[in-house]
């Protein structure tokens, strides 16, 4: 029985991971750096997972400072929403 409760709160912590880097992905895609917001790059072991793979080039040169701040934030709010 525990290990039924591991693995679900494992799933429940990857979901909402990957909720979260998609929320990056998706502003990332509405700025044209992106282009499919639902492939993100989150590990097995859920560390260093990030909305790559992303245009940086494109990025770097085409976002503002609140532009920037939007795809900051927009994890927080995907997780938020769910």
């Amino acid at each position: 029985m525990i290990l039924l409760y591991f693995i679900i709160g494992y799933v429940a912590l990857y979901s909402a991971i990957w909720l979260h880097e998609v929320g990056h992905g998706l502003m990332y895609a509405k700025y044209g750096c992106k282009n499919n917001p639902f492939n993100v790059h989150v590990p097995l072991y859920l560390f260093f997972s990030t909305p790559n793979p992303i245009d940086e080039d494109k990025a770097k040169k085409t976002l503002g400072h609140q532009q920037l701040y939007y795809v900051g934030i927009a994890g927080i709010v995907v997780n938020l929403l769910f």
